[in-house]
């Protein structure tokens, strides 16, 4: 009876939980961001297989870089420090932009 009261509570909360992907211009994207010093509000994001679509890996990196703002320091207004206007791919296809989370 335990078990079964393991499994149904396990099923529930998966499905609470759906993990649909985000779509960006009807693609989806691999991305993460870290904190890039000790001043945790400093960060970088990189967007993976970016190359060929650029348009919409920067708004899986606006995405991905806003959950990190909102995650640590509950604003969403971020500064682009690098990667802002020009937007450069690496040569493995990766989109990296670097940020700081603004202070209110």
């Amino acid at each position: 009876m335990r078990t079964v009261v393991i499994i149904g509570a396990l099923l529930a909360l998966a499905a609470c939980n759906p993990k649909e992907p985000i779509l960006f211009d009807g693609q989806v994207f691999r991305s993460k961001s870290k904190a890039v010093s000790d001043d945790k509000r400093v960060f970088s994001v990189e967007v993976r297989e970016a190359a060929g679509r650029e348009d919409a890996a920067v708004k899986a990196a606006r995405y991905e870089a806003t959950l990190y703002c909102m995650g640590r320091f509950a604003t969403s207004d971020m500064i682009w420090t690098a990667g802002g206007a020009d937007i450069a791919v690496t040569e493995d296809g990766t989109l990296v932009r670097e940020g700081e989370c603004a202070s209110r």
